[in-house]
């Protein structure tokens, strides 16, 4: 049993989890079925603790845009030592899909028979991916992590999720932006990023992974 501002939820399984995180599938009072992100902040550092709390800030900002991971509740609860994060549960994640796609391709047989992407779904999940980066590049959001598994099927719509290392731009004339460390998923991290020119850093933070 997991609780969110005195709100119970019955566990109903593990989605995923990394590092001081876990994603569990939960079940309200009312028979709804959500996603509960719960992080342990035991041995955590500010930075970090500040990079979820900049998360439920922009994903309240970006409540009901229906491109974006519906955040429903959370809470930073410093006496169990964790924050929980109440959002919309989706089915699958993109990358998930192209890996799957990739395997049919790599088992099954040559020729006219081989498996390829339909292309009205390709044109739809590009469109949904452009609308989605597009819906917060209006709200002067940047999120940083942009890649297939960030990118997850709810209900049969393309969402974004994973706000963690998302900045939010103060400055209307803003053109460039800069980070102190380098911050991503290298496989999908633009040249300029990965050269990282604009901070004079040598010391760099590289997330690598799917």
């Amino acid at each position: 049993m997991l609780r969110v501002n005195g709100i119970p939820y019955a566990k109903l399984g593990v989605i995923g989890k990394g590092g001081s995180c876990k994603v569990y599938r939960v079940l309200s009072k009312n028979c709804s079925v959500y996603a509960i992100k719960k992080v342990k902040l035991s041995g955590m550092d500010e930075k970090a603790i500040a990079g979820y709390s900049n998360e439920i800030a922009l994903l309240k900002r970006l409540r009901d845009n229906p491109a974006i991971i519906q955040l429903l509740d959370s809470e930073v609860d410093l006496q169990r030592h964790a924050i929980f994060l109440v959002m919309e549960v989706g089915e699958v994640d993109l990358n998930h899909v192209l890996q799957q796609q990739a395997a049919a391709q790599t088992n099954g047989s040559c020729g006219d028979n081989k498996r390829t992407l339909n292309m009205n779904f390709i044109r739809l999940t590009w469109q949904q991916m452009l609308s989605a980066v597009h819906c917060i590049h209006e709200e002067r959001i940047i999120h940083g992590d942009l890649k297939p598994a960030n990118f997850l099927f709810v209900r049969g719509t393309l969402k974004l999720i994973d706000f963690g290392i998302a900045k939010a731009i103060q400055n209307d004339d803003t053109t460039n932006i800069y980070r102190e460390s380098q911050i991503g998923t290298l496989n999908y991290m633009s040249p300029e990023a990965i050269l990282d020119t604009g901070t004079g850093n040598s010391g760099t933070r590289i997330k690598t992974g799917r």
